[in-house]
């Protein structure tokens, strides 16, 4: 719980075991911990019980409400990091009503809740997790795969491009390094260049659906991303 705390409230922890027990100092952020604790111990069975209910409701419900309270969902807090990458990957379907897909909708609210927080999962602000795998980016390649299927490809090389910089991928993974390593405190694993590296890795596999679509473009074939 208290790793928890420290994960959604934004404040730091350093933990030792001086003097035979362990102990914590919190940064000096002013936060109701009393009340971030029981909203983080409800957030992940309300967040498991509204998608369960919006899933039976769908059909009966206007799109718009639907729509909002999804991306209500997705835009809070204290949703478990994976929950909101699993929502964020399927808004091409949330904004889908009549056979029709709203993809500026999809574009703006991925955007926004991008760049909302940091819900990536990585060391720095989920001391107890890793560093290879960035939930933010995970869902961004999503949403631009499923956006390129439809026929969007230039549309989609964009958005992974402005998603990418949001995320802070414009720069290079030395420089993402030591920043991220300056967020993560006391004693905690250090993220390392090889794992940083793997996230650009990733997105470098994204990035070269499009470039091989434009080098087959005068042949007007559309090369699939490898698995």
């Amino acid at each position: 719980l208290v790793n928890l705390l420290m994960e959604k409230c934004r404040i730091a922890a350093v933990f030792s075991a001086a003097e035979g027990g362990w102990r914590y100092v919190i940064g000096s952020r002013a936060v109701d911990l009393r009340r971030c604790a029981k909203e983080i111990g409800k957030a992940e069975s309300r967040g498991r019980a509204e998608l369960s209910l919006l899933a039976l409701e769908r059909a009966d419900i206007p799109a718009a409400e639907y729509a909002a309270r999804m991306d209500a969902l997705l835009m809070d807090d204290y949703m478990p990091n994976w929950l909101r990458r699993d929502v964020a990957a399927r808004l091409p379907d949330t904004y889908t009503a009549n056979g029709k897909t709203d993809w500026a909708g999809v574009e703006k609210t991925l955007l926004a809740a991008l760049a909302s927080g940091d819900w990536s999962d990585l060391t720095r602000t989920a001391y107890t997790r890793q560093s290879s795998s960035d939930k933010q980016l995970l869902a961004l390649a999503s949403v631009v795969n499923q956006l390129a299927d439809a026929g969007e490809s230039a549309r989609a090389k964009a958005l992974l491009e402005k998603g990418a910089t949001l995320l802070g991928y414009d720069k290079k993974p030395e420089e993402v390094l030591v920043a991220e390593n300056r967020m993560i405190p006391g004693t905690f694993e250090r993220a390392t260049l090889s794992q940083v590296k793997e996230r650009f890795s990733f997105l470098q596999k994204c990035r070269s659906r499009f470039d091989r679509a434009e080098m087959s473009a005068d042949n007007g074939v559309l090369m699939e991303l490898d698995e």
